[in-house]
C-alpha cells in the first residue's frame, strides 16, 4: 500500500512519536518526585513540630489531614512524610535530597527541551540506524527525467574550493587542498597585488550569487570561474556574466544545492536589514540576473547569506555588536529597502553579519592591524532588532578598527586575507577572551582586508 519514501517517513513519524511519548512519561515521572523531595525537604524545615503533630494525632489518616491542613502539603507529600524513615531526619541526608533534587530539576529540563525540539534528539537516532543498516546503492537507475540546471553538473566532477573577488572586479577559484595550515603570527604567502574585497568557500557544483552596487542580482555557475593560484590576477568577472559597464560587484555569496534555506537576508553598511524568500532569486535566468535590493542613498550592500529562521549578529567597525532573531524581520519581496537591524552611532557603520547556527560556536574577531580574539556567545545577549548593540571589541590605536568576524568553532581553519599576504590558521590558535580586549596578532605586517573558513 505503500512506497518505500512513504514507509520510511511513516517510520520516522513513529519514532518521533514514541520519543515525544518516552519524555513526556519520564518527564511526569521525574516532575511527581521533585514534588516529593521539595514536600520532605519542606517538612524537614519545621520537624520538630511535625512529628509532634504526628504523635498527637489518632491515626495516620487523621495525621495525613493534619499535614495538608496545616502545611498546605499535597496528598502525595503529606504520605512520603509519614513513610519518612527517623534516618533522613540528619543534616548530611537533607543535602542528599537536595543534591538528588538538583539533578532531577537537570533532567527535567533536557526532557522538555526534548518535548519542544526533538529534531537533534531524532536525528542522533537516525544517525545510529544510518551507521549500522547504510550502505551503497546496489541498484543503477535509469531513464530519470533530469533538469537543464542538473545536465549542467553532470559532467562536474565535484571540488570544494575558494572564490576571490578583488575590488577591480577579477575573480577566480582555488582549490582547497592549495591552502596549508600556519602557525599564528606568520608573515603568510603573497596573494595577487590587487586588493582582495571578497572570499568565500563553495563547490564546483554549486552556483554564486554576484549582488551589485545597482541592487541586481547574477547567478554564476562556480565551475565557470577560472581556476588558480593565490598569487594569480584572476579573470574579469564582467567577462563571465552580462552585467552592464557602469554596474560593479559588491557582494557574492554561494547557493549550495544541498540547501534548506527560505530566505536570503540582506544587510547594508547603514544597518539596514532585509528577508526576501530564497525563491525569488533561484528562478532567475544564469547570467542576464534580476534587480535583488532597493539601496538608499550613500548606503550599500556589505553582507549577503541564506538562512532559515537563525539569530543574527551584527558587528560594526568601532566594536558594536548586536544579536536579534530574524523572525523579527518581516519577509518581503525582492526590490523593497528593508528595516533597520541596528542604530549606529556617529560615525560608525556595519562591518559584517554572521548568522547563530550553532549555539557551541565562538564569534572570532578581527581587527586591521592584523589581532584577533574569540568571545563566547553568551557574552551577547539576545536583543530586540534596532538596538545599538554592546560593544564586544575595544579599538585602539595598536588594533585598529574591526576587520570582520566569523563563527567558528575548534575544528575551523580561517583564511585570513592581508593586503599583502594571506595566511590560513586553525581556530584553536585564536584566544578566547573577553568583549573588551583586542586580542592577540594573528598576521604581522599587514592590513587585514577580509577572513573566511575554509
Amino acid at each position: 500500500m505503500l512506497n518505500l519514501k512513504q514507509l520510511l517517513q511513516n517510520y520516522n513519524d513513529h519514532q518521533k512519536d514514541v520519543l515525544l511519548r518516552k519524555s513526556k512519561f519520564d518527564l511526569n515521572k521525574i516532575e511527581a518526585k521533585i514534588h516529593i523531595l521539595e514536600g520532605l525537604l519542606k517538612a524537614l524545615e519545621d520537624i520538630d513540630n511535625i512529628i509532634t503533630l504526628i504523635k498527637q494525632s489518632e491515626s495516620s489518616s487523621i495525621a495525613k489531614l493534619n499535614l495538608i491542613t496545616k502545611y498546605n502539603f499535597s496528598d502525595s507529600q503529606a504520605k512520603a512524610i509519614l513513610d519518612m524513615r527517623l534516618s533522613k531526619l540528619a543534616k548530611l541526608e537533607k543535602l542528599e535530597i537536595e543534591k538528588e533534587k538538583n539533578e532531577l530539576i537537570i533532567e527535567s529540563e533536557k526532557l522538555k527541551a526534548i518535548i519542544n525540539n526533538p529534531i537533534p534528539e531524532l536525528n542522533n537516532i537516525f544517525n545510529s540506524i544510518k551507521k549500522n543498516y547504510g550502505d551503497n546503492r546496489r541498484s543503477t537507475i535509469i531513464q530519470v527525467p533530469t533538469s537543464q540546471e542538473e545536465k549542467e553538473i553532470e559532467f562536474i566532477e565535484p571540488e570544494k574550493c575558494v572564490v576571490v573577488l578583488t575590488e577591480s572586479g577579477l575573480i577566480k577559484r582555488i582549490p582547497i587542498s592549495s591552502f596549508r595550515t600556519q602557525k599564528r603570527g606568520g608573515k603568510g604567502v603573497k596573494t595577487q597585488d590587487d586588493i582582495t574585497q571578497a572570499v568565500i568557500r563553495t563547490n564546483t557544483i554549486d552556483n554564486l550569487m554576484i549582488f551589485t552596487n545597482k541592487g541586481n542580482m547574477y547567478r554564476l555557475l562556480v565551475n565557470d570561474i577560472p581556476i588558480g593560484t593565490n598569487s594569480a590576477k584572476g579573470q574579469s568577472i564582467k567577462s563571465l556574466i552580462a552585467m552592464d559597464s557602469e554596474e560593479e560587484p559588491s557582494v557574492i555569496y554561494s547557493i549550495y544545492r544541498d540547501t534548506d534555506a527560505k530566505y536570503v537576508l540582506f544587510v547594508t553598511k547603514q544597518g539596514i536589514v532585509k528577508k526576501t524568500s530564497l525563491n525569488e532569486y533561484i528562478a532567475t535566468k544564469k547570467k542576464t540576473g534580476i534587480a535583488s535590493v532597493k539601496l538608499k542613498d550613500n548606503d550599500e550592500l556589505i553582507s549577503v547569506h541564506l538562512i532559515k529562521d537563525e539569530p543574527i549578529i551584527l558587528v560594526t567597525e568601532n566594536g558594536q555588536a548586536i544579536q536579534f532573531n530574524s523572525t523579527e524581520i518581516s519577509e518581503t519581496s525582492r526590490v523593497t529597502i528593508g528595516v533597520k537591524g541596528i542604530t549606529l552611532n556617529q560615525d560608525d557603520y556595519v562591518k559584517s553579519c554572521c548568522i547563530v547556527r550553532h549555539n557551541s560556536d565562538n564569534l572570532a574577531i578581527f581587527s586591521v592591524n592584523g589581532l584577533a580574539k574569540k568571545i563566547d556567545l553568551s557574552e551577547l545577549p539576545l536583543q530586540k532588532r534596532g538596538g545599538k548593540g554592546i560593544i564586544c571589541y575595544k579599538i585602539s590605536n595598536i588594533s585598529g578598527k574591526v576587520a570582520s568576524t566569523t563563527l567558528v568553532d575548534d575544528n575551523d581553519i580561517v583564511l585570513i586575507c592581508g593586503d599583502k599576504t594571506s595566511l590560513c590558521i586553525s581556530s584553536k590558535d585564536i584566544p578566547m577572551l573577553s568583549r573588551v580586549s583586542i586580542g592577540n596578532q594573528m598576521i604581522r605586517g599587514n592590513k587585514i582586508l577580509s577572513i573566511s573558513k575554509v
